[in-house]
């Protein structure tokens, strides 16, 4: 991966461990994503600092496999601090930033931890509601996660006006 020519601790195979903790993922191979994560994480750490946005991107990714593998709480903790970078680094209005809200909110209902699940999910589509329409964050997912929340919260009339809202984001009706 390129350490024969940079050695371990180089920006660029940091880079690298992030994008194979993804592809590992995307794998399957659970295990190695979470070992090349780790490593990602502790090199940005060490390399950019612990609030550049590319340690948010390496806890993010990280935090995803450790969700995949139910290791809710510790998952919610990288999102969080991901959260927290990405907020500090480029401000509230950003699409990583609202990628960055949904995520710990899917990890609360997981968690049965209904309400601030719900806080999130919701701030996450008012922060994408004022941004040009992107890929960053998967509306489609997050609507339909928010109407699971507000329906098992017995708000069934706020759940059906989120379903409605959520019509044009849905990929089986397009």
């Amino acid at each position: 991966m390129g350490r024969h020519l940079w050695g371990n601790e180089h920006p660029l195979i940091a880079r690298g461990l992030t994008s194979l903790t993804e592809m590992l993922e995307s794998q399957a191979k659970l295990p190695e994503a979470e070992t090349a994560g780790r490593e990602a994480v502790a090199l940005e750490k060490k390399l950019s600092g612990p609030e550049h946005p590319d340690m948010a991107t390496a806890l993010a990714n990280l935090a995803g496999v450790l969700e995949k593998q139910e290791k809710l709480p510790e998952a919610e903790a990288m999102q969080r601090e991901a959260l927290a970078i990405r907020r500090k680094a480029l401000g509230n209005e950003n699409p990583w930033v609202a990628n960055s809200l949904c995520e710990p909110g899917f990890v609360l209902s997981k968690r049965g931890e209904l309400a601030e699940a719900e806080s999130l999910l919701r701030e996450c589509l008012d922060v994408s509601r004022k941004l040009p329409p992107n890929d960053y964050v998967d509306l489609e997912k997050v609507y339909f996660e928010l109407v699971k929340v507000l329906t098992a919260e017995g708000k069934e009339s706020e759940a059906k006006a989120f379903l409605e809202e959520a019509k044009p984001f849905r990929r089986d009706i397009k």
